[in-house]
């Protein structure tokens, strides 16, 4: 069985509002357990959270995480899961938006700790329906924004080869998969999804400010080309987004949250 991840969108209907972030976390039991709690006890559930989008503070994500399709389909159709999903949107100004995710590179488990104290930058992209395929290797390949330093091999600089890892203004790695579980409307296309872990919305301005990137992953300024012009050096934020180009991209819509965990989910 292959984990799967859910990514729920929805706006706060009028006179709805998400919890204060405080010590203990935790929100008005009268106004969000009755919400919340059938994913307690659902078999194969593995952990949520849920935040405010940072652009438009009415609009909320939840990310819950499960051990396998089949555990989240038994659940959907399950009297906890129709509860669920009715007392969403009964706090919804309109229908949840809900995709099922196969992350490629990671166990969402993992990443919980974490991500309830993280500022998170959600890309969708486009990809012409079909393609999924034949570049889903190539896109483990793109990396993401994350931290890179170059190690430097006999033959100097100009041979030095980068290596990936995180650094201070992330929490760890990004994270890439492919929708799944499409909703409705979004059927004609191939969809996959990015999420950077960003400690603050400072750290990730800093982030982007600072590094640069070349398509050919030599060193920024390093001469290599045989006129002796060096190669063009990227912003990391528009590298990223070109290389999602070059693999056909045909949208691609970023959005930060702000995630908590769950209350009364310990």
């Amino acid at each position: 069985m292959t984990e799967i991840t859910t990514l729920t969108t929805f706006t706060l209907a009028a006179g709805e509002t998400l919890p204060p972030h405080g010590p203990n976390d935790y929100l008005e039991p009268e106004r969000w357990e009755k919400v919340m709690r059938p994913l307690a006890k659902a078999p194969g559930y593995s952990g949520g959270v849920l935040g405010p989008s940072i652009e438009d503070a009415k609009k909320v994500m939840i990310i819950t995480a499960w051990e396998s399709s089949e555990h989240l389909a038994e659940f959907a159709s399950s009297a906890e899961g129709q509860s669920y999903q009715s007392e969403l949107a009964a706090k919804s100004q309109d229908q949840p938006y809900a995709v099922g995710v196969y992350f490629l590179d990671t166990d969402m488990r993992l990443r919980q700790h974490g991500m309830c104290k993280a500022t998170i930058e959600v890309h969708t992209i486009d990809f012409p329906k079909g393609c999924r395929e034949s570049i889903a290797e190539k896109m483990t390949v793109v990396r993401g924004m994350q931290y890179m330093q170059y190690t430097q091999p006999f033959g100097g600089l100009a041979n030095a080869k980068p290596k990936y890892h995180a650094m201070s203004d992330t929490i760890g790695s990004p994270i890439s998969g492919w929708v799944v579980q499409q909703a409705l409307g979004q059927t004609n296309v191939d969809q996959a999804v990015w999420i950077h872990f960003w400690k603050s919305p400072e750290r990730e301005e800093h982030f982007k400010r600072t590094e640069v990137r070349t398509m050919s992953g030599v060193l920024p300024g390093v001469i290599r080309d045989d006129d002796g012009v060096a190669e063009r050096v990227w912003p990391i934020e528009e590298f990223f987004e070109e290389k999602l180009r070059q693999l056909g991209a045909l949208r691609i819509v970023k959005e930060h949250f702000e995630l908590k965990h769950f209350p009364y989910m310990e």
